[in-house]
């Protein structure tokens, strides 16, 4: 059962007209055996493709097995296009490395998390601010593309 089959179901069974509310939304995207992404939400409110998300937390896995845990404060699943979008201190923890932005996009279709707007991306004695950061989930690759700045603790 795919992702979208067991939210359509859901949505099917718990949500028979639009608005209706979802408590302790938790699904799972398998390829196969292996997870791909865990979401879950303290609600949901489904509104035709669209499924609007109070404290989204999405666990993304890389092919890799790192997982990629991003939190926010809303969120919107866009079953159509496969995209999920979160929004509101949005936090994202990635190799030793934590995120914090206002909005950051997962793509499934693309398998890419996409950070459109300003950032801050740093580690305990590094910090890197930009603007349009994309991380594929298939290579763990990361590219900032505008507006980088780099500061550096501790060189001597």
């Amino acid at each position: 059962m795919t992702s979208k089959q067991s939210l359509k179901q859901l949505v099917d069974v718990v949500a028979m007209t639009t608005g209706t509310s979802i408590k302790n939304l938790d699904m799972s995207e398998y390829d196969g055996e292996r997870l791909q992404w865990h979401l879950y939400a303290n609600s949901a409110v489904e509104e035709g493709d669209v499924v609007k998300l109070s404290m989204p937390a999405l666990d993304l896995y890389t092919h890799q097995g790192e997982v990629m845990p991003i939190r926010a404060l809303r969120g919107v699943y866009d079953q159509q296009a496969e995209v999920m979008h979160f929004e509101g201190e949005v936090r994202l923890d990635f190799s030793g490395w934590t995120l914090h932005s206002e909005k950051v996009d997962f793509d499934e279709r693309k398998d890419e998390v996409w950070v459109p707007e300003y950032f801050v991306f740093s580690t305990d004695d590094m910090r890197i601010t930009g603007e349009n950061m994309q991380v594929s989930r298939k290579t763990a690759t990361i590219y900032i593309w505008g507006g980088v700045r780099m500061e550096m603790e501790g060189l001597e």
